[in-house]
């Protein structure tokens, strides 16, 4: 598949061909709208949550036998409203590592210039296919992928009534979780309970969960629906290599997870921080999460469709990698290289197609194409 490659200047672009290399930039630097990695990380967040309460809400029986099931149920879902509420969710923590711990490089498929030339720049160059020389960097794994638009807002249902559900079941325990440190918002829950309701008014109070839990599943079943076939449909017509995948959600699966931990642990005192750490509390972060997460660096909203863009984004893969630099520098394959095309627009144009041809005979590209 040929990619097209914008730059903003005559100057950028014989740079790029006297020293064949490309910089990618910084996920959360590169990026036109700097908010783009969170406003699709939003729905997957979302998604990750409502998943969490269902899962916890499966559960027959407690997971301390010293506490009741109701007692389980309240605590587990108070976790999940912090959690939420503190940004320490799976797709928060996974936003943050992709904005500040990968490179990103955008490509279209496109082949009317005028729209890209506005946008991104007068020069372009056309490659048979992706350009980089991935061979060269052992300590990054590449994925590429065109871009799947989808409509974000129509996802809006999910988090108000997320929203909601939250608000109903933990309703008599919101001051002391907004008022309270973790662990003691815990205790003072479990007191509460044991305080104001027996066993039969527990039991009560769990069959109304079950109720908001059944409404939640109804009200955001259109839009849970609609985000498995956004995932399904992506690993279906964008097959990623599964060698990489496979090492990159290796990596995402350690760093993620640890990164979360520290987090949520930051918040606690020393002794508790400690306990928590030992107990591995809050490590346990299922490994098809961050596969799922994965797919979402590669979704945008259909606002820009026009972009018909494909991206390429460069992951560490181990967390030693020394990741200090905005830019990654990679080499070019420039025989892959099939013209340059300068837009009317940019100023003397005969005067720039010659410096764009003289600057490709210099590395030995007098075949390349220049118009």
């Amino acid at each position: 598949m040929k990619l097209r490659h914008y730059t903003n200047s005559k100057e950028s672009a014989i740079s790029i061909i006297n020293s064949q290399q490309l910089w990618l930039g910084k996920t959360g630097q590169a990026l036109k709208d700097e908010d783009e990695i969170n406003h699709y990380m939003k729905i997957f967040r979302l998604a990750h949550a409502l998943d969490e309460i269902q899962r916890l809400l499966g559960h027959n029986v407690p997971f301390n036998s010293r506490l009741s099931l109701y007692e389980t149920y309240i605590l587990g879902i108070s976790q999940s409203y912090f959690i939420k509420k503190n940004q320490f969710m799976i797709g928060d923590v996974f936003s943050e590592i992709i904005r500040n711990e990968s490179y990103i490089i955008c490509f279209t498929n496109e082949d009317e210039s005028n729209f890209h030339d506005s946008k991104y720049g007068p020069v372009s160059f056309v490659f048979k296919d992706s350009p980089l020389r991935e061979d060269l960097y052992n300590n990054f794994k590449f994925l590429q992928s065109e871009i799947t638009y989808i409509e974000s807002d129509s996802f809006s249902t999910l988090e108000s009534e997320l929203n909601s559900f939250y608000e109903n079941v933990l309703s008599p325990f919101l001051e002391i979780i907004h008022n309270e440190d973790f662990n003691k918002h815990y205790i003072k829950i479990t007191q509460l309970i044991k305080e104001k309701l027996d066993k039969s008014n527990q039991k009560s109070e769990r069959r109304k969960i079950s109720k908001h839990l059944n409404k939640l599943i109804q009200k955001t079943s259109s839009d849970t629906e609609r985000f498995n076939d956004i995932v399904k449909e992506f690993f279906t017509t964008h097959p990623l290599s599964k060698d990489k995948v496979s090492q990159i959600v290796d990596y995402l699966e350690k760093r993620v997870n640890n990164v979360r931990e520290e987090k949520i642990l930051s918040t606690f005192k020393e002794q508790d921080a400690r306990n928590h750490r030992v107990q591995r509390t809050f490590s346990k972060v299922p490994r098809e999460g961050h596969l799922v997460n994965l797919s979402s660096c590669f979704v945008k909203d259909v606002r820009d469709e026009d972009d018909k863009e494909t991206r390429i984004i460069a992951l560490p893969s181990s967390i030693d990698e020394n990741l200090q630099e905005n830019k990654l520098k990679v080499d070019l394959d420039m025989s892959l290289l099939e013209k340059v095309i300068i837009s009317h627009e940019i100023e003397d144009h005969e005067e720039a197609i010659e410096e764009i041809k003289a600057a490709l005979q210099g590395i030995g590209l007098d075949i390349v194409e220049v118009e």
